[in-house]
């Protein structure tokens, strides 16, 4: 569990108080520390079902493991690429399997996420997907439709 603002625990926190905040309720939280499988968070409001999918900035080191402390091969850019990827592949399944549901992806605000979600905003929207970012103060920012 990292104590970094842009840890992907920390993100999904920020969104939970950010929604929380609007009125929605709160339905399921994974617990990111143990790498729990399954939506990050799925909120609810009215008849509106809000799932999101969260994915943190990588670090330059590993922060578990046997290799915990020491640098990792892959540039921090590189994988954040491969993380938002991820991110959207999870998100279309979900669309996929809950389609009345509001599915959103989100990030903590950092250069190579905003161009990648700028960069594919048309799909997004074709897709219906949101995009969500967290700065490092906890503000809430949206890509093309809010919530």
């Amino acid at each position: 569990m990292s104590t970094d603002w842009f840890w992907e625990g920390n993100v999904v926190e920020s969104l939970e108080k950010h929604f929380r905040d609007l009125g929605w309720s709160f339905v399921s939280k994974a617990d990111t520390a143990s790498r729990q499988a399954g939506v990050d968070l799925h909120m609810q409001k009215g008849g509106t079902e809000l799932r999101i999918e969260a994915k943190g900035y990588p670090s330059e080191f590993y922060q578990r493991g046997p290799k915990q402390g020491m640098p990792k091969r892959t540039a921090p850019s590189t994988q954040a690429r491969h993380w938002f990827s991820e991110a959207l592949l999870c998100a279309i399944l979900r669309q996929n399997d809950h389609p009345t549901s509001v599915v959103a992806i989100a990030f903590p605000e950092f250069p190579v996420f905003t161009n990648m979600a700028n960069r594919t905003q048309d799909a997004l929207e074709k897709l219906g997907l949101r995009v969500i970012f967290i700065s490092e103060t906890g503000d809430v920012r949206f890509i093309g439709n809010p919530i």
